[in-house]
């Protein structure tokens, strides 16, 4: 029954109605086409946006370690550096120990054969 009285499966319908709703079917089929691309454009915006926004945060959080890293290595250094002014200077220290002892012995030295 539903056949019969769609304009497009009865062969013995007017030719104007028959064109008339071939026309409304285009015209609806061409407005889904156009929804369905806007979808899909819609859905790639959102996409890409969402994929700069995770490529924004990725670039932070990386910011963020080379900052953090370059701070670890700084202290690093620095506390390489201190520790070899140390040394350094326990080296010197005892240099000069060393040096105001054997001037010392030399002084007694002298002093006993002065006697």
């Amino acid at each position: 029954m539903f056949n019969a009285m769609n304009p497009l499966n009865n062969k013995t319908a007017d030719p104007l109605i028959r064109a008339e709703a071939e026309k409304k079917l285009k015209e609806q089929k061409f407005l889904y086409h156009q929804e369905y691309q806007q979808s899909l454009e819609e859905i790639d915006k959102n996409f890409e946006l969402k994929k700069q926004e995770l490529i924004r945060q990725n670039e932070e959080e990386i910011e963020r370690e080379k900052v953090k890293w370059d701070k670890y290595k700084k202290d690093q250094e620095k506390k390489i550096r201190d520790e070899i002014e140390s040394d350094i200077d326990m080296k010197i220290q005892s240099f000069k120990d060393e040096l105001r002892m054997e001037e010392e012995r030399e002084v007694r030295r002298i002093e006993d054969e002065t006697k």
